[in-house]
Order: C-alpha cells, then sequence, then structure tokens
C-alpha cells in the first residue's frame, strides 16, 4: 500500500467514526472528481517548467538615466504612489519594444539597482512581443510584500518575492502571468471570455475560480500557452486534462497568441544601445507634494492628461477593495463604466461615493493616502 493510500484509510477510519464524515467519504468514493473540480490551486503553486532559462530572450541592453520622481505604487505602503530619488532604467528588445524600469531608492546604489533590474529584463525578452509590447513599466520594489501585480500596461514587482520565484524556477511563469494583466487585463471584461468561461463550465484553478473576473484569463492563458507553443513542456496527462476542461478558452488563447506566428516580431527598429535615447526623469504633470486631486476637465482617454495619469481608476479600485471590502465584481463593472467618458475626479468621487454608499469626504481621504507625495 502506497503512503496516500494509508492517509486515505486513516483519514476514512475517523470518518467511521463520524457518520456525516461518512457520509461525505462514500459519496467521494461513488463520485470521483469531475470536470468540474478545479485541476490546480494557482499556476504559480504548479511545477511545470513551462518558460526555460533555454528559450531565446529578446533582450539587447539595460541603459541608466538618472535618478527622478516617478509614480511607484507599492502595496507594502498603500499610503503613497510618487517617489522620488528613484533609479530609471529602460531596457530594449530586439524587436524594438522598450520597457521603463523604475527601481526603488532602498536599493541604496546604482549598481543594486541595475543588478536588481537585470534578474527580470532577460526573462521579460523571452515573452512574446504581443505580450512585452503591452508592458510599458515595470516597477522594482525590495521587500516586504509577498507577490506580484499587474495591470494597464505596468507590473509592480518585488525581489525577496523573486528571490523565491527563481529558487523554484518560476519566476518566468510569474512575469508571463504578470503581463497578461498589463496587456490583456481589457479582454477579460469583454463578452468573447465570458462566453468561452460559460461554454466551459469549469475552470483551471481554484484561484481563477474565486477571482472569475481578474485572474481567470492569466490563470489560463500560461496552460494555453504552453499547449499552443510549447506542447510537450507539461506532463501528457495534466495537457489532456486541460484541453478537456477547458476547450473553449484555450480557442480565445490562440487568437490573442497565435502559434502559427513567431514568437518575437518587429514592431519597429531595434535601438542600437548607444546611449543616445533621451527619457524623463519625472512623470508629465506630476501633481505638486500636496497630493491634490486634479480637477481639470480633460479627457479621461488622453494619456497626457493629469486625469487620466493621476486620478486612475485603478486607485479607485485599490481604495474600494483593499479600505472599503467591496464587491470585486461589483468594482469591475463600475469602474469599466467610466473607461471611455470625460470625467474629473471629484465627478467620479461623487459617483462612487453615490454607487457603494460611502461618505464622499472620506473617500476622497482615503484617495489621497493612496496617491500621497513621498514617504
Amino acid at each position: 500500500m502506497k503512503e496516500g493510500e494509508i492517509v486515505k484509510c486513516k483519514t476514512l477510519n475517523r470518518q467511521l467514526r463520524n457518520p456525516p464524515g461518512l457520509l461525505l467519504a462514500l459519496a467521494f468514493l461513488i463520485f470521483p472528481a469531475t470536470a468540474h473540480a478545479q485541476l490546480y490551486d494557482h499556476t504559480a503553486k504548479t511545477d511545470f517548467d513551462i518558460i526555460t532559462t533555454a528559450d531565446p530572450s529578446a533582450f539587447l541592453c539595460l541603459e541608466y538615466y538618472g535618478l527622478g520622481r516617478k509614480e511607484m505604487p507599492d502595496l507594502k505602503r498603500r499610503n503613497s504612489l510618487f517617489k522620488s530619488d528613484v533609479f530609471v532604467f529602460t531596457a530594449y528588445y530586439s524587436d524594438g519594444t522598450s520597457i521603463e524600469v523604475v527601481v526603488n531608492p532602498e536599493f541604496k546604489n546604482v549598481d543594486a539597482a541595475r543588478t536588481e533590474a537585470l534578474r527580470y529584463t532577460n526573462r521579460l525578452g523571452q515573452l512574446p512581443t504581443i505580450l512585452r509590447k503591452g508592458v510599458s513599466r515595470m516597477i522594482v520594489h525590495g521587500t516586504g510584500y509577498s507577490g506580484f501585480v499587474g495591470g494597464d500596461g505596468a507590473m509592480i514587482l518585488y525581489s525577496d518575492y523573486a528571490t523565491k520565484k527563481i529558487a523554484h524556477n518560476h519566476l518566468e511563469e510569474s512575469l508571463f502571468h504578470e503581463s497578461i494583466h498589463a496587456a490583456f487585463q481589457k479582454e477579460q471584461s469583454g463578452p468573447g471570455w465570458a462566453a468561452a468561461q460559460e461554454a466551459d463550465g469549469a475552470f483551471l484553478t481554484r484561484y481563477g475560480k474565486d477571482k472569475p473576473a481578474s485572474e481567470d484569463l492569466a490563470e489560463t492563458a500560461l496552460f494555453a500557452y504552453s499547449i499552443l507553443h510549447h506542447p510537450g513542456r507539461i506532463p501528457v496527462a495534466d495537457e489532456e486534462k486541460i484541453k478537456a476542461t477547458i476547450p473553449n478558452r484555450i480557442e480565445y488563447v490562440r487568437n490573442l497568441l497565435p502559434p502559427d506566428q513567431p514568437i518575437f516580431f518587429s514592431v519597429k527598429e531595434a535601438y542600437q544601445c548607444d546611449g543616445s535615447a533621451k527619457v524623463s526623469l519625472s512623470n508629465p504633470s506630476l501633481p505638486d507634494d500636496s497630493g491634490q486631486l486634479p480637477t481639470d476637465n480633460r479627457t479621461s482617454s488622453d494619456p497626457d492628461s493629469p486625469v487620466y495619469q493621476w486620478f486612475d481608476s485603478d486607485i479607485m479600485s485599490n481604495v474600494l477593495l483593499h479600505i472599503y471590502d467591496r464587491d470585486e465584481d461589483k468594482v469591475s463593472s463600475f469602474l469599466m463604466s467610466w473607461k471611455n467618458i470625460d470625467y474629473t475626479g471629484p465627478e467620479l468621487i461623487k459617483a462612487t461615493a453615490t454607487e457603494f454608499g460611502l461618505d464622499k469626504a472620506a473617500l476622497k481621504t482615503e484617495i489621497e493616502k493612496w496617491r500621497g507625495s513621498d514617504f
């Protein structure tokens, strides 16, 4: 008898003295797990080496441009959005893509900051061009938060968590997951993905099932990418189960990451890594140190508008989810309705307070904490 079978027998023996437990045990034996049970807990907890260290990378060089004042959201210090004296780099790739890399000054000097940035830049070069071109900024912090975050063209990374992922040979897969958030998160809000979810009627991971409106695409895409572009990197038995569980979502990802197209393709002429590039050491139209909310009427869809850049709906989302503990699906649906309209900060605050039954002044205070100046 195998060790696992001994454990099951001991469990069943305890349940024999517990009638409700016995009924559950018998139900499990009579009705084995179906396709509606999640196959995995979380992509981050699987051992599949889907993107290997030997895979080619489009990474060319990392250029340092100096210290600057930049937007640096930090989930371990949620009262700050902007920070001065950050190390500002740009990573360049052979397909013409580039990523601004801003590193927290807690790394003390440029050499340490560069060493940290280089842990990610080559691995980001292993991502398909279609994903990497959707990542415009990489924000790197040190210790204090166990996880990464991606969305709206940016990735927020933490050094100590990256070290853990490297130890498990899984940093590449985690960067892929966050790049889906950064490049394709709007796809998950569309009717096509929802239809594919409904047609499949099951989820691959518990994490995707628990957060179907925000995590299922990123959870699913990594498995689908392996099946479509690197068949055989997931064991055959697992691959067949995945195909049987989410066939419609695999087809959806096929359209996002077509297997009949090369992983790397040129989006523009590659930078020559000769020091000729010019970059800004500060975000344009930064609010002053008072952290006042913008009150101008410029459109939220204009990238040069402070309404778009510094009163991003992600800030409101974080406040609603983490401070007020509101339902994630309702928050996502509400904020999506504001994506393509003109609005000012006060207008969104007023509408949000009304929608979620909040005190407007208190809501504004919480937002200002998230948007605060240097800590």
